[in-house]
């Protein structure tokens, strides 16, 4: 039988990780729709449910005493585009996300847990070599967002862990954002705004206009 596991606090559920096989569902706006059978019905889980979004020690945007940006696992892309200590480049990133009742749900913590190809903030993480905190009952580890997502769907996260802060580096880097189509095929649109941005920050800008070019053709013929 299938449980629903809801925490009072952190504490709670790293108890209930440490005992159970769970999803962990935040805004669930990725993890519900995966589940998804058919229209009118609910979803269909094959594993405990913890539900995490009530654990209001993790919601805040702050920045540290070396002047990174802490992000709490249950803060939605709303607020976390509210805030003033939040690098510009997120912010542009998140506008694109979805729509406004997404953004008022979906967190990073979980868009980054889902690990998919289309993961709208995943670019910016990376480039910016961001982490993730994961915690559990024997302690904490950081990881770097590059080596946390190991595949599509596929994350360097133990059974009895979760993810509970996000660490932007609190420095200043070269960006530029360049729309090609809009949203053709997003995996391929995350891509090739991942590599313009590495390219732009690299500084080989004679490189990047042949990559966006090549990149527009391939889009014309999709």
């Amino acid at each position: 039988m299938i449980k629903h596991l809801v925490p009072a606090n952190l504490k709670e559920a790293l108890e209930m990780l440490s005992k159970h096989n769970c999803y962990i569902m935040s805004g669930g706006t990725d993890l519900v729709v995966q589940k998804h059978v058919s229209t009118g019905l609910l979803p269909s889980f094959d594993k405990d449910v913890i539900y995490v979004m009530n654990l209001k020690e993790l919601e805040y945007v702050k920045k540290d005493d070396n002047g990174n940006i802490r992000i709490g696992a249950t803060t939605r892309f709303t607020d976390i585009e509210r805030s003033p200590l939040v690098p510009e480049i997120y912010k542009i990133v998140i506008k694109e996300i979805a729509s406004n009742n997404i953004r008022n749900m979906a967190t990073m913590a979980g868009n980054i847990a889902n690990a998919s190809p289309a993961g709208d903030s995943l670019v910016p993480l990376v480039l910016n070599d961001a982490s993730v905190i994961l915690s559990s009952v024997d302690g904490n580890r950081e990881v770097l967002v590059r080596d946390f997502v190991l595949g599509v769907r596929k994350i360097d996260r133990k059974q009895n862990e979760m993810i509970t802060e996000n660490k932007l580096l609190g420095k200043t880097f070269f960006w530029m954002f360049l729309g090609v189509l809009g949203s053709a095929i997003i995996a391929w649109y995350t891509y090739s705004s991942g590599l313009f941005l590495e390219l732009a920050t690299q500084g080989n800008f004679g490189i990047l206009l042949i990559v966006e070019l090549v990149v527009v053709l391939l889009f014309s013929f999709l």
